[in-house]
């Protein structure tokens, strides 16, 4: 058997005879990690993702899983309620008992975000939108328990 790294004649069946080739090895195919010179190829750096657009983290969950709600409640304010405050609009959805109803609609945009991170394959991030959205039924629970079941 010869080494990985051993010249074997060719059988003269493509070229000349005297023609050599190298059996494959690790060194041949992938290109080395430590480079003496420091340069990288540009074949090399296309396949470098740009770092913005592969976090995968709790807090950006967290983020997406706060704000998506957040902004459902603020276009359905926009779209039906403009003509009042926005500190009124809450008011009235606290004092009609319509506001955990509103919240729980809203806190359905998280669903979105959740697949879309699942489709990406960002598993912390997609945890990160389940504990926000956790929070947020767990948050409405204690609303309902403090000012009663209605």
């Amino acid at each position: 058997m010869s080494s990985p790294n051993q010249t074997i004649p060719n059988n003269g069946s493509v070229g000349s005879p005297n023609v050599h080739s190298t059996l494959p090895t690790i060194s041949n195919i992938a290109p080395p990690y430590g480079r003496e010179s420091g340069e990288d190829s540009e074949q090399e750096l296309k396949y470098i993702k740009p770092r913005s657009l592969t976090r995968d983290s709790i807090w950006i969950g967290l983020v997406l899983g706060v704000v998506g709600p957040v902004l459902v409640l603020l276009g359905f304010w926009l779209m039906k309620f403009r003509g009042y405050a926005l500190i009124d609009y809450l008011g009235m959805l606290r004092f009609t008992g319509t506001l955990t109803a509103v919240v729980s609609v809203a806190a359905v945009s998280n669903l979105g975000a959740f697949f879309f991170l699942l489709n990406r394959n960002q598993l912390r991030s997609t945890r990160g939108v389940l504990l926000a959205t956790l929070a947020l039924f767990l948050g409405m629970v204690a609303y309902k328990v403090v000012n009663g079941w209605q």
